[in-house]
């Protein structure tokens, strides 16, 4: 039995015959696959760098800067940069935080291994001979 009409119009229930049983995958929304060329995001290792190479450029454009505030710091490359914008400004000063602790712990690496290298060289050239400071305070003796 066919009953002409919508349900809405007939002012009857639906039943579950009414209703037909199709096969819906076209409504599924399509699988994203990460392009290769894309710009990655900053979770990707490959986000992050470009993030460290972005405050590496802030902090020698800012060398006049005694102290570095990673707030002043997030808020400038947040402002400065559009893929920036598109995340929430605390959000993104976490990120900034963890890149540059990361940054800092590099560079401190990097220089205490340049300075064992130095200390290797002058034992080497100095003939065994070490040159130690010795500072002595006056004592004056009333």
């Amino acid at each position: 039995m066919v009953r002409p009409g919508p349900a809405s119009q007939t002012g009857r229930k639906r039943e579950s015959s009414d209703l037909e049983l199709e096969d819906n995958s076209d409504m599924k929304k399509p699988k994203v696959v990460p392009d290769k060329d894309a710009p990655a995001s900053q979770g990707s290792p490959a986000g992050t760098e470009e993030l460290k190479t972005r405050i590496k450029k802030y902090l020698e454009e800012n060398r006049s800067l005694k102290f570095i505030d990673i707030d002043e710091m997030s808020k400038n490359l947040h402002e400065a940069y559009p893929e920036y914008r598109r995340r929430k400004l605390n959000v993104f000063k976490g990120q900034v935080d963890g890149a540059f602790k990361t940054l800092t712990e590099a560079l401190a690496k990097k220089s205490a291994m340049k300075k064992t290298k130095k200390q290797k060289k002058g034992e080497k050239n100095g003939n065994g001979k070490q040159v130690e400071e010795i500072r002595l305070e006056d004592e004056t003796t009333v």
